[in-house]
């Protein structure tokens, strides 16, 4: 009998044959199936790269406020003295508009004691739509006093970079006090005494 191995095709005597290679792969599909390039990643590097982003768009906003603060300065400034002469709802709500604006620019840098001031000047601006009160010489050299509070460390802030901000809010809080405790005529929106912070 004949015994016909597996790998072997059965021929006539004599002739044998090796079973055939499969055939190899199609360059397309060895592309395809070929594991992909790993590359390496950084969390360091990448955690450096956000923090780097993060300041760059802090220096931003604090360049921002630079140039913006001395305008909004000025109008608060302008619009008490022409509430003096002649009082009106568009002068009223730019002082509040500006005081607004600086509160929420100190906020975004991080000036925390100017943002304290702002927000408390704001309040009593808009105290001021109310016709019940009455805008005598007396109430007009206070807020120019309590805005004052606001502008000299802000100024500082500018020109020199740092302020003392122990001495500004030490400053301010008796002057801001001294507003909100007015007759029951003057009704600033009620906000808790600013507390000294570190520098």
């Amino acid at each position: 009998s004949t015994i016909i191995l597996p790998h072997l095709h059965h021929l006539p005597y004599g002739r044998t044959a090796v079973r055939p290679s499969p055939p190899s792969p199609s360059p397309i599909r060895a592309h395809c199936c070929a594991p992909l390039p790993t590359f390496p990643i950084s969390l360091t590097h990448s955690t450096s790269l956000v923090m780097a982003t993060n300041s760059h768009i802090r220096d931003q906003a604090y360049q921002f406020f630079l140039e913006e603060a001395p305008e909004l300065l000025q109008t608060i400034e302008s619009g008490l003295l022409n509430l003096g002469q002649q009082r009106n709802t568009a002068d009223i709500h730019q002082i509040m508009r500006a005081a607004h604006s600086l509160k929420g620019g100190a906020a975004s840098v991080g000036l925390e004691p100017i943002k304290a001031i702002a927000h408390r000047l704001e309040a009593l601006f808009k105290a001021l739509y109310s016709d019940a009160i009455a805008l005598d010489s007396e109430l007009e050299s206070q807020l120019l006093q309590a805005y004052d509070c606001l502008r000299l460390p802000l100024t500082q802030q500018i020109t020199e970079g740092t302020f003392d901000s122990h001495q500004a809010l030490a400053i301010a809080e008796p002057v801001l006090q001294q507003l909100e405790q007015r007759p029951s005529s003057w009704q600033p929106t009620p906000t808790s005494a600013i507390r000294p912070t570190s520098s």
